[in-house]
């Protein structure tokens, strides 16, 4: 689970992150990240629709499979910055490590890792 500090609570960051963020994205989801002026933690949301799957245990597992692997890569992360990640069908077939695996190839590619 992330920590508290890690999450976008309110609804209307999450809306700003969505409108004015850069995105980025892959077949199993999109990122938008908007670069934030204060503080210096990262903060997470994770969108999974209906169209997603119609099962709330599958998105809900999704959701915590898709907040695990940021968890892990949480420290290797740019500081500053508000995500929303929306997550695609196609990520409920993927394992944890494959899930990993494409979120640091999209964070790679967006340059929002240190390494």
């Amino acid at each position: 689970m992330l920590p508290k500090q890690n999450r976008l609570q309110s609804d209307w960051s999450v809306k700003k992150a969505l409108r004015r963020g850069r995105r980025l994205g892959t077949r199993y989801f999109k990122v938008s990240a908007l670069k934030r002026r204060r503080g210096q933690h990262n903060r997470f949301a994770f969108i999974v629709s209906l169209k997603v799957s119609k099962k709330a245990v599958d998105r809900n597992r999704l959701k915590r499979r898709a907040r695990e692997a940021i968890r892990k890569i949480l420290p290797e992360t740019k500081p500053a910055y508000d995500f929303a990640v929306n997550m695609f069908p196609p990520a409920l077939k993927l394992t944890q490590k494959e899930l990993e695996k494409e979120f640091i190839k999209a964070f790679q590619r967006g340059n929002y890792l240190s390494r």
